[in-house]
């Protein structure tokens, strides 16, 4: 197994993180989670813009390999299950750590984490056709379905929530939606993005949808030992997860 400082040398990608108090702004927070092999260590970095190679993260198509055998039959539905719904799953967590670098990330109690991007309203049958691929599944299914803002809703407490309340999970804030506005919150986007604005050549909008309710940011956690160059990081215990597309969806090499 290479050693940390070969990681880079490997083409090994980091992840994008949350910024934890302190850290300097003008650096991208960045992640590298080490395999169970060395401890599970989770490594912060803050490095300057211009040293890194932006790149998207792989389907869980191309992921499909890295997976054990066992799970091919459930990654195949999952695929199946994207494809009818014009949705495209991506893996993160052990699946896309192990597809990218070769390591061994997963192990025999292994979740599966997945990401599932919406481009509009989510298709009136996918939570229960999902709902129906975990409960056969070797392993427990988790992950969020990805709204075009940029939020992430856990797919389970979505499909549990009926015309509830889910939480919605950004990178900087969280809130509660209601359900039935998840799909007017994206109706009301693609409308606004049809007004020009005077300013900056951009968009009307401002506010937040009627029924949201902000919640407090999250806890702060002590940033890490080393922002500028490396070194450890205790507090980062939540690394981002990845998207499809915007700043919280992208691999970052050095």
């Amino acid at each position: 197994m290479p050693p940390l400082p070969g990681w880079a040398a490997s083409g090994w990608p980091l992840i994008v993180r949350r910024l934890a108090p302190g850290e300097d702004r003008a650096r991208v927070p960045l992640g590298l989670p080490l395999p169970p092999a060395l401890g599970k260590r989770r490594i912060g970095f803050g490095l300057p813009p211009a040293v890194l190679t932006p790149g998207p993260a792989p389907t869980l198509a191309e992921a499909r390999a890295a997976a054990p055998p066992a799970w091919h039959p459930t990654l195949d539905a999952l695929i199946a299950l994207g494809a009818r719904h014009g949705l495209v799953p991506r893996p993160f967590g052990g699946l896309l750590w192990q597809a990218l670098t070769g390591l061994p990330y997963l192990t025999a109690t292994s979740d599966l984490d997945l990401l599932w991007p919406l481009a509009g309203p989510l298709p009136k049958t996918f939570l229960d056709d999902l709902a129906a691929i975990a409960a056969a599944a070797p392993m427990r299914l988790d992950g969020e379905i990805v709204l075009p803002d940029g939020g992430g809703v856990q797919w389970r407490e979505w499909h549990e929530a009926g015309d509830g309340e889910v939480l919605v999970k950004h990178r900087e804030r969280l809130e509660m939606r209601s359900v039935p506005l998840l799909g007017s919150r994206i109706a009301t986007r693609r409308k606004q993005a049809q007004v020009p604005s005077p300013l900056r050549g951009g968009v009307r909008g401002g506010g937040r949808a009627e029924g949201t309710a902000p919640l407090d940011p999250e806890p702060p956690q002590p940033p890490p030992s080393s922002p500028q160059g490396g070194g450890e990081a205790p507090g980062l215990s939540s690394f981002e997860a990845l998207e499809a597309a915007g700043p919280r969806g992208e691999e970052l090499s050095p």
